[in-house]
């Protein structure tokens, strides 16, 4: 399946294994085997909260066994992260009725279970649906479940132009990422894909743009709750929401939009969690603290 995304991706292809279907463990995946689960809520900004130690006692009475101990975490607002003793008792976990029942919706993490390669020379005329039809993966690596070639931003006289380029990002399908594979008899290198740092110019957190934005404003001029686009506080006298450092939230120099790129490295190299790779790394210190 080819679909039309943002703008600097020209086109994708998506399994349908990979779009349609809930994913699941393998016979050959290795732990950890975690499953999130998630309230059903009809709207999203609901502020809807799962408790670790309630969903613990939810899953101990409907006798849902295999789970570690300490193996029940809050990952997120309306996000709870169970773990499993294997892969069976995870899967097993993922199709209980009762989780339907009671409005819960469980995922396996795609970081769990696939791992995302970038490869370069591409030619630009061919779709996605070719390169991956054309593709031989190497014993031991799993099918391609996601392909998307990456598009270059360019600015002219006030025109935005994105233009395909040669680089196109694979999704593999289990926990091994290939160091190569073949098109066509010819050999493509596969390097780590190191995911974009990206900021939300609503609420000035990373990981997310201002159009999944659902929380309040808070601006990145001055810090205060309203949106930058209508403040007039210009960057000698800004204050940044993270390091309250004197210049604009957004300002690349900001020792915060350092860590977020580490964070996206350790999360590339490591295949684990924003959340897990986040709190490896301290928060920069205020600069009244130093």
């Amino acid at each position: 399946m080819c679909v039309r995304s943002i703008p600097s991706i020209q086109t994708v292809h998506v399994h349908p294994s990979f779009s349609e279907a809930p994913m699941s463990y393998a016979e050959d995946d290795k732990g950890p085997f975690i499953v999130h689960v998630s309230r059903e809520v009809s709207d999203p900004a609901s502020g809807t909260t799962i408790r670790a130690i309630k969903f613990g006692q939810f899953l101990h009475t409907n006798k849902i066994k295999s789970v570690v101990n300490d193996g029940v975490k809050n990952v997120g607002r309306n996000k709870i992260s169970v773990q499993f003793t294997s892969a069976e008792a995870a899967n097993s976990f993922l199709s209980n009725p009762v989780l339907d029942l009671c409005k819960y919706k469980t995922t396996v993490p795609t970081y769990n279970i696939t791992r995302i390669g970038l490869v370069k020379g591409v030619p630009v005329d061919w779709s996605m649906q070719e390169l991956v039809e054309s593709l031989e993966l190497p014993s031991g690596c799993g099918q391609v479940m996601k392909a998307r070639r990456l598009n270059r931003k360019t600015i002219s006289e006030g025109t935005v132009t994105w233009i395909p380029t040669q680089s196109v990002v694979l999704t593999f399908r289990g926990q091994m990422l290939p160091e190569k594979i073949y098109s066509y008899h010819t050999s493509l290198p596969v390097e780590i894909y190191k995911f974009p740092t990206i900021q939300c110019l609503i609420c000035c957190r990373y990981s997310h743009i201002k159009t999944q934005c659902r929380s309040k404003p808070r601006c990145y001029k001055c810090a205060q709750p309203h949106t930058g686009e209508s403040c007039e506080v210009s960057e000698d006298n800004a204050t940044c929401l993270h390091c309250s450092g004197k210049h604009f939230t957004i300002n690349k120099s900001c020792p915060e939009f350092s860590r977020q790129q580490s964070i996206k490295v350790i999360m590339a190299q490591e295949s684990i969690s924003y959340l897990e790779a986040s709190s490896r790394i301290p928060l920069p210190l205020d600069p009244m603290q130093k």
